[in-house]
């Protein structure tokens, strides 16, 4: 893991049982990584940053440009990360030889940078945000990518994750005492186990909880969760849509209707003509009522 050469890597003195200096984990968290990049291009840019930002997402900083998920305790402190390659485009895990699959505590001790004595003891994934909203629900996943993309869809719940489908347990809950919890778990024998298991421990540790069947009327593939759903979303809007059909064309114009009679021209008056032979005087109807025979070329007829 090369995260930054330019420093030397010091022995991790134990802060208290288990943690790896915090510094070691902010030296990542600039690095880009396929995952970061798989976030910035599924959700809006607000909200990617926000996720990254929130939950520590670092980069190794090296030719296999894995992300690092960061497990970040109550009490802010730092117990491992874990570190995988995403394939940016469809932001599922590489498979094969690409794949690529660590621990920040194996690197280190492998590198003799730990402590003699130190123990790792995992916490929750996202564990770091519960005490900042004291009152939200608790969302609980399996993994730390349906934790991401359930914070994005649902920002209203603290998700928070377990790492593993068998990682549900009294230790690893612990600090959801006095909380209300709902369990997303993934779909098929994720949820079968956790709905088995879960009574006892919420008993014991003293939370409420209930458990989403949200997947299981949403099962898009064996073992499908919250993140997979928003994949799946993202590849059907990757598809063009078809084309709209042309509109019919349009309607010749109507021709302009009759202009009203209140505005019709009115016609000329009607002129009535007779002759009374007995006075030479010509009758008209109108304002020429009466006039002499020879005057007949001053009307206009």
């Amino acid at each position: 893991m090369d995260m930054d050469k330019s420093q030397p890597h010091p022995k991790a003195e134990p802060e208290g049982y288990g943690l790896i200096p915090r510094w070691f984990m902010e030296r990542t968290l600039g690095n880009d990584c396929d995952y970061k990049r798989w976030l910035r291009s599924t959700l809006d840019t607000t909200t990617a940053k926000r996720i990254i930002s929130d939950y520590y997402i670092g980069g190794n900083g090296d030719g296999i440009d894995a992300a690092i998920f960061w497990q970040v305790d109550i009490e802010g402190g730092v117990r491992t990360g874990k570190i995988m390659n995403y394939d940016p485009a469809t932001g599922k895990r590489r498979k094969g030889e690409e794949a690529y699959l660590n621990w920040v505590h194996s690197i280190l001790r492998n590198e003799g940078a730990l402590a003699e004595g130190w123990e790792l003891e995992q916490c929750l994934y996202g564990e770091h945000l519960l005490n900042l909203r004291p009152t939200a629900i608790v969302a609980l996943a399996e993994g730390a990518k349906t934790a991401h993309i359930g914070s994005a869809l649902m920002p209203d719940m603290v998700w928070v994750a377990v790492d593993a489908m068998l990682s549900l347990s009294e230790e690893r809950l612990a600090p959801l005492k006095g909380r209300s919890v709902i369990l997303f778990p993934d779909e098929g024998r994720g949820f079968r186990e956790w709905s088995e298991r879960i009574a006892p421990i919420a008993r014991s540790v003293g939370f409420s909880y209930s458990i989403s069947e949200f997947m299981q009327r949403n099962p898009l593939c064996s073992g499908g969760d919250i993140a997979d759903l928003v994949g799946e979303r993202s590849a059907q809007r990757a598809v063009p849509p078809a084309p709209l059909p042309k509109p019919p064309p349009s309607p010749p114009p109507s021709p302009p209707p009759p202009p009203s009679p209140l505005f019709a021209p009115s016609p000329p008056p009607k002129v009535e003509v007779w002759l009374n032979p007995d006075d030479d005087v010509v009758r008209l109807s109108g304002d020429h009522a009466m006039c002499p025979l020879a005057d007949m070329a001053n009307i206009p007829f």
